[in-house]
């Protein structure tokens, strides 16, 4: 199915939005399709947790996928009864258009967990308005719960100050005013004073569904989500579900009955997702493990070398053919580490096991596994970025991959540039 219709979704949550969203982004990927997206969002709540599963996805079926969050802050004004108080904050939209912007969205996600409680993720609004965390980064103001919202609710002087703070710190080309209609009371008018505060203040708006499962009908799996997350019964959590079951991926056609008099908060939703082009999860993740410059011990893969030969001192008796033929296979892994430049990831990898046994140690006291020096009985999983990294989940070499390397601690080999990929969109180059 394909639309003329111009629309992307840039606000969707998935089952990884943990009790709010009700399916999974497989799911949400397969409906873009039917629908005729050319790209779609995904803004899980305080965190990237399904990103790459998502971005890896939709790669797969033919569908551009947008690396972004919703994050909730705290500090925007005091604290007041009402709506905006029982979801405990409020929500701005982010979306990544850079290696920048992620690499900035992730230290933003990492400050909200790192200094909020675990059950309350939330971010104060000075760090996000601080301008060394916004390159890179499209901010949409946010839902129903946004702080524009609550600002312009206040008074209309408010709520243009407060949208004015948004301009200065991330830039007139990267903030939209986030424009919602799941036909719900009070979203025709918050439409209108919304887009009317854009309008006087020259700031784009931008259409969203605020979307939270993949068709209208698994509306009744995220309602027992609310039903769980509120610890109480169906009929008891009435006034935290959704009003309807309208927050489903809709049609570019439905959206466009729903936003028939802002045809330009549809239009900008392919503009944004056209400048999103210039970042894509699965190739431009850009992290690089540490290397210990300046470390006494040497580069990370020296250090890694020193380890592994220091442990094989241990385990094989000098001299023997044992030892000989370890060492001899030890460095043919070592240069396939550092093919891969994962010499870091083995080095952070090692001091979380150490530190798994120094704390099942603590923890069991005289149980026989800490005597024994053991850690807990648990078995590592490596998710999301190793699995992209190491589809295989085997480090290979395959024939004209690498070069030959001096000495018995190989450097590392220069990574690709990322690919020119050509326009997504029609009337975009």
């Amino acid at each position: 199915m394909s639309s003329s219709v111009p629309y992307v979704e840039l606000h969707c949550h998935s089952g990884f939005s943990f009790l709010d969203g009700a399916s999974h982004p497989d799911e949400l990927v397969r409906q873009a399709l039917e629908l005729g997206y050319p790209a779609l969002a995904l803004t899980d709540h305080n965190g990237l947790y399904g990103s790459m599963e998502f971005a890896r996805g939709a790669k797969l079926s033919g569908l551009m996928p947008i690396t972004g969050a919703e994050l909730t802050l705290r500090g925007c004004f005091p604290e007041t009864t009402g709506t905006n108080s029982e979801i405990g904050g409020h929500h701005v939209t982010l979306l990544v258009e850079s290696p920048a912007g992620y690499a900035n969205l992730c230290r933003l996600l990492t400050k909200t967990h790192m200094e909020s409680p675990r059950e309350d993720p939330h971010l104060p609004l000075d760090t996000l308005l601080d301008p060394e965390r916004t390159d890179g980064l499209i901010l949409l103001t946010g839902c129903r719960h946004s702080p524009l919202a609550a600002a312009l609710d206040a008074s209309v002087a408010e709520g243009e100050a407060f949208a004015h703070r948004l301009v200065e710190t991330f830039g007139e080309e990267r903030v939209f005013v986030e424009l919602q209609n799941n036909q719900v009371k009070g979203d025709g008018a918050r439409l209108q004073a919304l887009g009317a505060l854009a309008d006087r203040l020259d700031i784009p708006v931008v259409a969203t569904g605020n979307v939270h499962y993949h068709r209208p009908e698994r509306h009744r799996l995220q309602d027992v989500l609310v039903a769980i997350r509120s610890r109480t019964t169906l009929d008891g959590s009435h006034g935290f579900r959704r009003a309807n079951a309208l927050f489903h991926l809709a049609s570019p056609t439905e959206m466009a009955t729903r936003f028939e008099t802002r045809p330009d908060a549809l239009a900008a939703t392919l503009r944004i997702a056209e400048r999103c082009r210039g970042f894509d999860l699965t190739e431009n993740l850009g992290y690089q493990f540490p290397d210990f410059e300046g470390s006494t011990r040497g580069t990370a893969l020296e250090t890694l070398a020193a380890v592994c030969l220091a442990e094989l001192a241990h385990r094989y008796e000098p001299g023997s053919a044992h030892e000989r033929d370890a060492e001899e296979r030890l460095h043919k892994e070592l240069k396939l580490v550092d093919l891969h430049g994962l010499a870091g990831f083995f080095l952070v990898y090692r001091d979380i096991l150490d530190l798994a046994r120094d704390v099942a140690t603590d923890l069991r006291g005289d149980a026989p596994r800490a005597h024994a020096n053991l850690p807990p009985r648990t078995r590592p999983r490596l998710l999301g970025v190793l699995d992209h990294l190491l589809p295989d989940r085997a480090l290979q070499h395959r024939p004209g991959e690498g070069r030959s390397l001096p000495g018995a601690v190989p450097q590392r080999s220069t990574p690709k540039r990322p690919r020119h990929r050509p326009g997504l969109f029609p009337g975009h180059p």
